[in-house]
């Protein structure tokens, strides 16, 4: 008898058990006589419901609670589900079983050595595992082979090499030790000597140069014995991952082979002779959908190639009949397209390959910069979003969208999640999402989990980011004793959405005028066709299948990578769970939402491993699910509707406000704060021939002047609330981003309306308070909620600081209720303040003043002042609490971590501004424990100054250069800030806080002078703002004078140029309204000047 019989017979039985452990949630919920089932309380499932409660609703009871209940679900039947003994198959246990089953076999039976050579060289120095994971791409294969040699077909032998066939093998067997490497490497770690696993931890390259393998092949011997069978019974659900991933690839092959037969003559009428033996593939082109189809580029022996897409071509059809249409009409009025040749299968279609060639002369980059603009133009007409880089290849001189199945995308009906749309979200929505911005192609930045990484996806990005993630997982000392898993430096491939010239990438910055004639010309030739042109070039996109994207692929990508891990491996209810994590966006609705079948299509398709795909059509608005279930109205129109009427309301206005976000975007895009730059730009002229000091009318006119420029580029909603499109600016990454204004007082609508109020208050001009007040009732209306619950997550998402936070509501409210006479206002800064729950504050990491608890001190402190409420006090005491047990020790000195890995100095983000609100704190309530912190925060930075630089460092990680920190002049980092803290808290602190060092910075900044920019936070009138305290603190008239000829310097060159400087690397075309980082604060500082009534808004001063 075989002795692999026995073994196969005890591992069979396995099988028939993994069939239940198997299963996952949505099998077991449809399951009938789940209910009459014992509920379980073993420590496996409790932790499974903690689990499930955790990822599904973050571990908020109410909301798991909710979740249950929608699929008729309480806690006791959870537990019943997650139960694995409660479910005994009575059934046929499935075909993943079986064919899981078969795979083990072909494992026991597997003879390495009857390998060729050669090949098996290239799976051990390549194939984690190999000898465990062959077997079952070998027996997928044989199941190809056996279903081809049944067709008796002589399709195959004449059309298709057998290295085609190997090529679908080898990517097979690529993805099956993807998914099982992990799982086997952890079982290999506890195998092995523990030693081996400690010096893998602190060594880099592996233990042995020599690479010995007497451990791995046991391991290998002992895994095999048994075909895998104990190891399926550990990962059960990796068993069905790997069976899955099998069947999908044998029905996707035979079904390529097959409609590559079926449509082979076709293919040689549109494509040409080149169209001849088929010799190589490439497959994984794009993500898995419906069931592992995925792109694939087809070579044949001529040279040629294709590209094979397993979905409806109709839409991508009609897209190149409109390019060939435009380019017919266009007669040269615009550079022409590309127009790709493709045949439409219904079901798939075939389409020419685009290849990434170099131009090989100036002029044509500049065509492809013009021709960009046009694609554009095109693509924003169409309604097409999800234009990332790799949807668009530079084909020489030709850029060309080679994915158009998000074209005509349409807009979700609001009301379907429960949602009213309001009138102002509606016209935000139609001024700036409606816009080029929409299609994914101008410069966007993508913010991960670490709030200091971004990149730029979009169809205009990749180019080098400085802050890209260069590493990767891979295997070192792959298949021997000492293999690991090591993050690694690698090379990334070429970007193809960049042009070439002679092989060298050409980044756009320089092209931008270029991109944005281009968009001007094709929005002119598109404006100017007669009615019945216009149905004739876009009529051809009616009442085609289009892709609708519901979430970012991202998204889904995470979920299915957590699920993959090896802990949620081991059953279908860990692996269930990981993708419940869904379920969170839904869980705000009260009701079960009308979009909860979309849930249950994602489960489905994650399950099944694919990127859950959904698709409608550009003349309807219902959405149809695989499932055959109907959403009606799911869509607020037909998207050919809307792009009937984005075409019929093209204008000179519209076109202009195109133009600006573009404008906006690229600006975006470049620009960085003036500390950031490795080199300043020249310093502005002199004094000479500058008036020494403008008048009071002067100043307040300029301020007028300010106020009107915003107030014109405000957008105008319901009920008259305003906001604005302008750079808000993400410091930890350092970056930023075109988009409507939050209500922020740092660059948001707070900022903007507490000039407004200041200069309404000063002027006497009615407009300026309606102004004022209407840029505040978004934000009033959202501060009315009741649920302290949501309250709090409101504050976690917003952070509580002063500057970017709550507490910049809470002190902005107060200041305008006195500024604009409305007690109201101070209602709803107390309804603001009530966000700051000690649960809140408690979990805050940020402490600083942009965004901590140390800024929501200012704001706190300023509503108490005006109100004098006992429960208002209590939160700032509650912050200075948390602040006082979050010192740490840094080098013998005591400061605190707010985003960077250690102690920052200055106002924003360091020990100057948290020590500043600890003292402000300690004047209120006496509490000498706010005292004695905030001079251990400023003992820190007394250590850290430099009298060389006669500054204080800047520290954070981006300034380390050359072995040494950086210094900078401003008031968020350097000599300004940490002046005007100290000189603001001077008469309360005497012992700790010195005139030497607020000498020092006063002598620091005057020996700056001014430079580029000229805004609050990082400019010339933060600076200013220091020097006109220390004028009047310190009764030094000659610093007021400094003051007034740098003031008046600064506005005869803003009038010469038209503009201030609010970029140190951007044109000054660019306009920011907001306060900290615009002209807002520009025109606040005026009436400072103006009037010394007017408190400086960087002390919080109210």
């Amino acid at each position: 008898m075989d002795p692999n019989a026995a073994v196969l017979s005890e591992g069979q039985t396995d099988i028939f058990g993994l069939s239940v452990r198997g299963q996952f949630l949505t099998e077991r919920i449809s399951q009938p006589g789940m209910y009459g089932l014992p509920v379980a309380g073993d420590e496996t499932t409790e932790q499974r419901l903690t689990k499930w409660a955790q990822t599904a609703a973050r571990g908020k009871a109410d909301l798991f609670l909710k979740r249950l209940s929608w699929d008729g679900l309480d806690e006791d039947a959870a537990r019943r589900l997650l139960t694995d003994d409660n479910f005994y198959p009575d059934h046929d246990t499935g075909d993943w079983t079986t064919l899981l089953n078969n795979c083990m076999e072909a494992l026991v039976s597997f003879l390495p050595d009857t390998l060729d050579a050669t090949i098996r060289e290239s799976l051990l120095t390549h194939v984690p595992f190999w000898e465990l994971c062959y077997p079952f791409a070998q027996y997928a294969r044989k199941q190809l082979d056996e279903h081809l040699s049944r067709q008796q077909d002589i399709f195959v032998t004449e059309k298709i090499s057998p290295a085609v066939l190997d090529q679908y093998q080898a990517a097979l067997l690529a993805q099956l030790a993807e998914d099982m490497g992990p799982c086997l490497y952890g079982e290999f770690k506890a195998f092995r000597p523990p030693a081996i696993n400690m010096l893998n931890t602190l060594l880099q390259e592996p233990v042995f140069t020599a690479q010995k393998d007497n451990h791995y092949q046991a391991f290998i011997a002992r895994e095999k014995t048994d075909g895998l069978a104990g190891f399926f019974a550990k990962y059960t659900a990796l068993a069905r991952v790997i069976a899955q991933r099998i069947s999908g690839w044998l029905e996707t092959t035979i079904e390529f082979i097959t409609r590559l037969q079926d449509d082979w003559t076709s293919i040689q009428t549109t494509f040409g002779p080149g169209v001849d033996k088929l010799v190589n593939i490439d497959t994984g082109l794009s993500d898995y959908h419906n069931r592992s189809r995925t792109v694939v580029a087809v070579h044949f022996a001529s040279g040629s190639k294709l590209i094979y897409k397993p979905k409806n071509g109709g839409v991508e059809a009609a897209y190149y009949n409109f390019l060939n249409w435009c380019n017919n009409r266009m007669q040269g009025e615009c550079p022409a397209f590309h127009v790709s040749k493709i045949l439409d299968a219904g079901s798939h279609c075939w389409v020419e390959y685009i290849a990434h060639n170099s131009c090989t002369a100036p002029e044509q980059i500049d065509r492809f910069y013009e021709r960009s603009g046009i694609l554009l133009a095109a693509i924003y007409l169409l309604g097409g979003v999800d234009c990332h880089y790799e949807n668009i290849i530079a084909m020489g001189e030709y850029p060309v969208l080679v994915d158009t199945e998000t074209l005509l995308h349409p807009y979700v009906n609001k009301a379907v999640f429960g949602q009213q749309e309001t009138k102002i979200a509606r016209d935000m929505e139609e001024h700036f999402w409606d816009s080029v911005l929409r299609t994914g192609m101008l410069p966007r930045w993508e913010f991960g989990k670490d709030p200091k990484m971004s990149v730029d996806i979009s169809g205009f990005g990749s180019e080098d980011q400085g802050q890209e993630r260069t590493k990767r997982l891979e295997w070192t000392g792959i298949n021997t004793d000492s293999m690991s898993r090591k993050y690694k430096a690698y090379e990334r491939p070429q970007k193809q959405n960049m042009p070439l010239l002679n092989g060298e990438a050409i980044s756009f910055q320089p092209y931008t005028d270029n991109i944005i004639a281009g968009f001007e010309r094709f929005y002119q030739f598109i404006y100017d066709l007669s009615p019945m042109e216009k149905e004739t070039a876009f009529g051809i996109f009616k009442n085609q299948h289009i892709r609708y994207v519901y979430r970012s692929t991202n998204i889904y990508s995470t979920i299915l990578r957590n699920a993959m891990q090896p802990d949620a491996l081991q059953s279908g209810m860990d692996f269930s769970i990981e993708i419940d994590a869904l379920a969170v966006a839904y869980l705000s609705e009260k009701e079960q939402p009308k979009s909860w079948p979309i849930f249950e299509e994602e489960q489905t398709d994650l399950l099944s491993m694919d990127i859950p795909y959904f698709s409608c059509s550009t003349g309807g608005t219902a959405l149809i699910l695989k499932s055959g279930k109907v959403i009606p109205n799911f869509f607020r129109s037909t998207s050919f509707d809307d792009l009937a009427e984005r075409v019929g309301a093209m204008n000179s206005e519209k076109l202009a406000q195109q133009v600006t976000i573009i404008r906006g975007a690229f600006h975006a895009r470049f620009s960085q704060n003036y500390e950031r730059l490795d080199a300043l730009k020249e310093k502005k002229p002199g004094l000479n021939d500058i008036p020494a000091k403008l008048s009071p009318d002067e100043l307040l006119a300029e301020a007028v002047r300010i106020g009107d420029a915003i107030a014109d580029t405000a957008i105008i909603g319901a009920g008259n609330s305003l906001n604005w499109i302008g750079l808000a600016h993400f410091p930890e990454a350092d970056r930023y981003q075109l988009q409507p204004l939050d209500d922020s007082m740092y660059s948001g609508r707070c900022g903007i309306a507490l000039f407004l109020a200041t200069l309404y208050q000063i002027s006497g001009t009615a407009k300026y308070k309606t102004l004022a007040l209407n840029a505040l009732s978004t934000l009033r209306s959202q501060l009315q909620v009741e649920n302290e619950a949501e309250r709090e997550e409101y504050a976690r998402l917003l952070k509580i600081g002063a500057a970017s936070g709550i507490g910049s509501f809470i002190y902005a409210l107060t200041r305008m209720a006195d500024l604009l006479g409305e007690p109201d206002l101070l209602n709803d800064a107390y309804a603001a303040s009530t966000f700051i729950t000690k649960k809140v504050i408690d979990q805050d990491k940020h402490l600083d003043i942009i965004s901590g608890s140390s800024g929501a001190i200012l704001g706190l402190l300023a509503i108490y002042r005006a109100a004098k409420n006992p429960d208002v006090l209590q939160r700032a005491i509650w912050c200075g609490e948390h602040l006082t047990t979050q010192i740490t020790n840094y080098n013998g000195h005591e400061a605190w971590l707010t985003f960077e890995d250690t102690p920052l100095c200055g106002f924003a983000h360091g020990a100057a501004g948290i020590a500043y609100a600890l003292l402000r704190l300690y004047t209120i309530t006496g509490n000498t424990a706010y005292l004695e912190t905030a001079n251990k925060g400023i003992a820190f930075e007394d250590a850290m100054y430099s009298a060389e630089h006669k500054n204080w460092p800047d520290l954070r990680s981006f300034s380390f250069k050359e072995g040494s920190y950086g210094f900078t002049t401003t008031w968020c980092h350097g000599a300004p800030g940490i002046g005007l803290a100290r000189l603001a808290t001077f008469n309360v602190n005497t012992s700790a806080i010195t005139g030497e060092h607020i000498d020092a910075a006063i002598n620091c900044t005057l020996e700056f002078g001014t430079d580029h920019p000229d805004y609050l936070c990082c400019g010339n009138f933060g600076r200013m703002d220091f020097l006109l305290e220390a004028s009047r603190k310190l009764n030094r008239p000659q610093l007021a004078l400094q003051v007034d000829a740098m003031t008046a310097q600064i506005l005869k060159q803003a009038a010469e140029e038209g503009t201030y400087q609010l970029f140190c690397n951007t044109p000054s075309t660019a306009f920011k309204p907001g306060l900290f980082l615009g002209m807002a604060g520009i025109g606040y500082q005026l009436l400072r000047l103006y009037s010394p009534a007017v408190p400086s808004v960087l002390l919080w001063e109210s």
